[in-house]
């Protein structure tokens, strides 16, 4: 609720991040409510209020600059619109919402002057949010402004000054560095530019950037400065830098529409370029002077259509700074402050982001191949299981992303009392950023101080969502919209925490261990972890999967289930010899489609026994001395959501069955292996595929009681797991 502090002349300054939200109630129906508060933003886009109940709501927004009044009267959603431009607000101004129930009318007022005035019909409110919205009531009335950034002061309710129920992404406090704006969006024709302030060409310099788009082409950032020009692009879908004729050119397109991170240098006489920390590309045949028009830098240059951000140009005094796009003019159709993954501004093309309930990685994993016929389980969206000694997630997440003021937010399900979360790393391993669970509670431990505890226990099954943030010298945990008390970062700020990729959720790899680790969990917790996000966007497919499956609702079973996508688990083979005569393999399956590798036997090699389903024909091939030989049996009702017996047994001759249908092989035998023996289940390596196995997709399903030579092979101990594996259940339905 709204609690009464009293009238007081000190203003209580807050910082919005742009990422949630401050809610109060209302306990007393008045006929008249004033809204104060004072506004300092450089955002042109962003959500500043918000009333409703289940009948109307009224929302005031900034659109590129304007102020916008938007509510809904029945089942038509009304607005109105300021005449002229009022943001950015970089100097501030108040900003009042006035409700006249007996006159009918609303106010939008700034600095005493009313911008809007419109029809109001009085409703008993109990609540009311500044600065964003709860994600519930966006999806219900279908909102997409994205949360305000900037400060607000002296906020009060009828001239008397409150505190608020709920605070979320929220801090006390402000400064004008906090207001920076980091990103834009694009459409054909716009662009930004601004003087370079000290960047300097003709020495040695550093340019890195963030990027997504559809498109094939467009010019990201160019500079001339003399005789010296450079030029960050797209040709079709390729990245290329171009400085003082010469050129480097990325070895794959980036039109995907996912986020990627681009970074060059120039020392001395050497270029360089990478792109995602991977993607160094080749150097081009010399090329024509790049030109510009003036000296200043220019983003978009009108043939860009999608979004940039986090720029940074190194120079004396910004080192470690990225620009703020504010304070580039703009030209065209550009909206300075928003890029939003889960909410597409009207002004690009609405293809450029993914339906929010369903990511590429999973419309491509349920809706499986063209010949299934198999029912799949029931999956969580945007969700990922996790469990196990080995079970990660790798995210390669820029350095200056994860240094400048990083937020994450994600939610989770689990009944373990201990288990990782969330780790990242710093490039000389002394600090960490690390979100795990501990006697059931949830910590969030930063630079090696001492960490921060929710106190309620999170370890009950349910869901629970989370955000965590490092600003400046504090961080902040949000448990389920309770904020934890702040954590202090005594040795220095968070920037110089030198935090380095990759962003693991789950289990950490042995070999990534440093001593400021030693009191974290080592192993995930058991459970899922979805909507999985950075600075408010969503974070879709990892660069690496370890054991991490989508996420299943309903009961489990024991077994392994494998989700295809390259999936496979690495066993040991029982011994140097257990392929002779008397060879004896048998397991239990219940496939989820009807082509893909279930086992795979060889040596350094050559592949010696390949057991895989072909359009839901189980078979059998076998390499020996003599060549090849092969086997089938094809049964019906493979996909009839039952587990079916399959043998491989060799005595005087080589013997398929699947339940009680058999078939024997032809020919020589296989051969025995003596060294080196690699034993795969549902998948190889992506190594192997250039022998031409028969069939290279792997499995999607699940597999149990694996036994060889009479040996049981356990999944949950397999030394090594690739791909969106779970070893240790199945979904039961």
């Amino acid at each position: 609720m709204v609690r009464i502090i009293g009238y007081s002349q000190t203003p209580n300054n807050k910082f919005f991040e742009g990422t949630g939200y401050a809610r109060g109630t209302i306990q007393k129906q008045q006929n008249i409510y004033v809204f104060y508060q004072f506004i300092q933003s450089h955002s042109e886009n962003s959500m500043l209020f918000y009333i409703g109940n289940e009948e109307s709501y009224y929302t005031v927004i900034v659109e590129k600059g304007y102020i916008v009044l938007r509510w809904r009267e029945g089942n038509n959603v009304l607005e109105q619109k300021s005449a002229k431009k009022e943001f950015p607000l970089t100097q501030g101004k108040e900003l009042q919402v006035v409700l006249l129930g007996q006159a009918k009318k609303i106010l939008v007022r700034l600095t005493g002057q009313d911008v809007i005035t419109a029809k109001y019909t009085p409703e008993e409110y109990k609540s009311y949010y500044l600065g964003g919205l709860a994600s519930s009531l966006r999806e219900r009335y279908n909102i997409t402004a994205p949360p305000f950034k900037g400060c607000m002061s002296n906020i009060k309710l009828d001239s008397i000054v409150v505190t608020f129920e709920d605070e979320i992404g929220v801090g006390r406090g402000c400064s004008s560095d906090f207001l920076a704006i980091r990103e834009s969006t694009f459409a054909l024709g716009g662009s930004l530019s601004a003087p370079p302030r000290g960047f300097k060409l003709n020495a040695d310099m550093t340019i890195s950037l963030g990027f997504r788009t559809l498109q094939n082409g467009g010019v990201l950032l160019k500079n001339n400065q003399g005789d010296i020009g450079m030029e960050l692009s797209l040709v079709d879908g390729f990245v290329v830098f171009n400085l003082d004729k010469r050129a480097l050119k990325s070895n794959r397109m980036y039109k995907d529409g996912k986020w990627h991170y681009l970074t060059v240098k120039k020392r001395g006489s050497r270029l360089e370029m990478r792109v995602d920390e991977e993607d160094l590309g080749q150097v081009q045949p010399l090329s024509s002077l790049v030109t510009a028009n003036g000296p200043d830098v220019l983003l978009g240059k009108g043939t860009f259509q999608g979004c940039l951000t986090n720029l940074y140009m190194r120079r004396p005094g910004a080192l470690y700074k990225p620009e703020d796009l504010s304070a580039f003019s703009s030209s065209g159709d550009v909206s300075v402050g928003v890029c939003a993954a889960e909410h597409p501004p009207q002004l690009i093309v609405a293809s450029l982001y993914q339906d929010p309930g369903h990511s590429a990685w999973e419309t491509e994993l349920w809706q499986g191949d063209s010949t299934s016929r198999c029912s799949l389980p029931p999956a969580v969206n945007r969700a990922y299981h996790l469990g196990g000694p080995t079970s990660h997630l790798r995210y390669n997440i820029a350095p200056q992303v994860l240094n400048y003021r990083p937020h994450f937010s994600l939610a989770f399900r689990t009944r373990s009392a201990e288990g990782l979360l969330l780790f990242v790393g710093s490039k000389r391993g002394h600090w960490h950023m690390a979100l795990y669970i501990t006697k059931g509670r949830i910590k969030l431990s930063v630079g090696g101080n001492l960490p921060i505890t929710h106190m309620e226990m999170c370890n009950d099954g349910k869901w629970h969502t989370v955000m965590f943030s490092l600003e400046m010298n504090t961080f902040h945990l949000v448990v389920d919209q309770h904020r934890a008390m702040d954590g202090v970062l005594t040795h220095s700020n968070g920037s110089s925490l030198e935090l380095q990729p990759p962003v693991f959720l789950g289990s950490v790899p042995q070999y990534t261990y440093t001593e400021s680790q030693r009191l974290l969990p080592r192993e995930s917790v058991v459970g899922c972890i979805r909507n999985f996000k950075m600075n408010n966007q969503w974070i879709e497919e990892p660069s690496a999967n370890h054991g991490a499956p989508p996420c299943f609702n309903g009961n489990t079973e024991k077994g392994a289930y494998f989700s295809g996508k390259g999936g496979y688990v690495a066993l040991d083979c029982p011994n140097s010899n257990f392929m002779g005569v008397g060879f004896h393999l048998e397991f239990e399956v219940r496939p989820r489609n009807m082509t893909g590798i279930l086992l795979h036997i060889r040596d350094q090699h050559h592949p010696h026994l390949v057991l895989f389903m072909k359009n839901g024909e189980v078979v059998l091939k076998a390499r020996s001395t003599a060549g090849e030989s092969s086997v089938s049996v094809t049964q019906q009702g493979l996909c009839d959501g039952l587990f079916h017996r399959v043998t491989v047994s060799r005595k005087n001759t080589v013997q398929l069955t699947v339940d009680e249908k058999s078939e024997h092989m032809r020919g020589s035998s296989f051969s025995g292996i003596s060294s080196g023996c690699h034993l795969y289940a549902g998948g190889v390596p992506d190594t192997f595929l250039h022998h031409k196995p028969p069939v290279k997709a792997s499995f999607v399903g699940c597999i149990r009681n694996l036994r060889i030579n009479g040996k049981p092979i356990s999944f949950g101990k397999a030394p090594q797991v690739f791909g969106p594996v779970n070893t240790q259940e199945c979904p039961a339905s």
